[in-house]
């Protein structure tokens, strides 16, 4: 701010602070005025234009003390404040820090704890799992035995039929058959050798029809 004062003197020098120009300027200061310049009753236009008038100049470093101070004041209230409120965020934070900590341990805890229970149910189930596959590929091996057992050639000859080959080669029809040539014949319990008779071409004629 701006203070104007003097340190005293008659009632005529108090119109040099009743000029109209200075009066003027002091009206259009960007800041505001103070004004120390008379007594008790003495009073001036440049009083009137100020911002805060004094009696004295001692009166006015009183009004900038007592503003200063309490400007001080005030901003102390403003810094235990701030200090208050930070230490109160603060506190809250911790809190809420330590409420998700502790969320976020129960978390962790219930999880493994849920994987423990499944690992368990896996170790309990998985002897089970693998006898009861060990148990079915058994009975499907078993199955496909029997199944081989009773189509190899052994289950079929047991049943009374026989194997002829000629040559090194299995016959499975009559045209196969080389005249001059032995066939082997395998039964159940050993092995015949046979000669094919020799066909006729009259044989292999087709039989008349009947008009």
């Amino acid at each position: 701010m701006v203070v104007i004062i003097r340190g005293g003197g008659g009632r005529l020098d108090l119109t040099a602070f009743d000029d109209a120009e200075l009066c003027r300027a002091a009206a259009t200061l960007p800041l505001p005025l103070l004004t120390g310049i008379g007594h008790e009753t003495d009073e001036s236009i440049l009083d009137l234009v100020a911002h805060t008038r004094c009696k004295t100049p001692t009166a006015a470093a009183e009004w900038l003390l007592q503003r200063s101070l309490h400007y001080e004041m005030a901003l102390l209230g403003q810094v235990r404040q701030l200090e208050r409120l930070a230490t109160q965020r603060i506190g809250n934070e911790q809190l809420r820090l330590a409420h998700l900590e502790q969320r976020l341990f129960s978390r962790v805890q219930r999880h493994f704890y849920q994987q423990e229970r499944q690992l368990d149910r896996i170790e309990t189930r998985l002897p089970l799992l693998i006898t009861g596959a060990i148990d079915r590929a058994t009975q499907r091996l078993n199955q496909y035995e029997q199944q081989l057992a009773a189509l190899a050639p052994e289950a079929v000859l047991a049943r009374g039929y026989a194997l002829v080959s000629q040559g090194g080669k299995i016959i499975t029809a009559a045209a196969q058959v080389a005249e001059g040539e032995a066939l082997r014949i395998r039964l159940r319990t050993g092995e015949v050798i046979a000669m094919p008779e020799q066909r006729n071409d009259a044989d292999s004629l087709p039989e008349a029809q009947e008009p």
